[in-house]
């Protein structure tokens, strides 16, 4: 089945090598950063899309012979992209949104989703462990790699310089692939310490913020107190 990846940061680019991995027979990226359609590529995109430059709901009908995507993942966010997503997913087709939109987002239900008899799931997390098991398969069988998303590597003395390299705009996204270098022991815990407290602030919710242990959110306090880009850089990231 035709693949459609909307927004390719971290997730959507690991979504792209999971889809290659469990034979997608077309797998479409669609992002309007340069460096990360690039890396698409790289994770094992057939298609790369820049929204930008064209229209991306005419390319993926065009690419797959009228049809559309029978599955669309929705990782951006971002309202446009999401009313993309429902144009160019199939007729019975499925659409995944793990992006946050700002507000708001208007749909054509009727022609759209109605009609289409498509059908929309909202994620926010994993189904354990089940997800965790079918992850730990694929990479450790080779049958999907990472490696090209992790684009820098810093040392935890280095934060500063990770940080500064927040204010690149091209790179400021990439700081959580930056992070992943100090994921090998002891600094597993930290590595889920800032993803935990971004994660947190990004969804603004209270509900959420309960869920995530006090200990673990005062390494970003932390941060924060030693560095102030924190909460530049926090309020930028999603």
């Amino acid at each position: 089945n035709p693949v459609a990846v909307i927004g390719c940061g971290p997730i959507g680019l690991f979504a792209v090598a999971i889809a290659r991995a469990l034979g997608a027979w077309k797998v479409i990226a669609i992002e309007p950063n340069g460096a990360r359609r690039a890396l698409a590529g790289k994770m094992g995109a057939d298609l790369l899309i820049d929204p930008a430059a064209e229209d991306p709901v005419e390319v993926v009908l065009r690419e797959t012979d009228g049809s559309g995507a029978e599955v669309v993942l929705e990782m951006s966010g971002n309202a446009r992209a999401i009313d993309q997503g429902t144009r160019m997913v199939a007729r019975g087709g499925r659409m995944s949104l793990l992006g946050l939109p700002d507000g708001p987002v208007t749909l054509d239900l009727n022609d759209q989703v109605i009609f289409k008899e498509a059908k929309i799931l909202g994620i926010t997390g994993r189904e354990m462990f089940r997800t965790w098991q079918q992850t730990t398969t694929l990479l450790s069988t080779g049958r999907v790699d990472i490696a090209p998303v992790i684009t820098h590597r810093f040392a935890l003395d280095q934060f500063e310089e990770a940080f500064t390299l927040c204010t690149d705009d091209e790179a400021r996204r990439a700081f959580q692939d930056a992070l992943l270098a100090i994921a090998e022991a002891p600094w597993a815990t930290v590595l889920f310490t800032l993803r935990a407290d971004f994660y947190g602030r990004a969804l603004e919710t209270e509900r959420f913020g309960k869920r995530v242990d006090a200990g673990l959110v005062n390494v970003g306090q932390l941060l924060r107190e030693r560095h102030p880009a924190y909460d530049e850089f926090n309020a930028s990231w999603r």
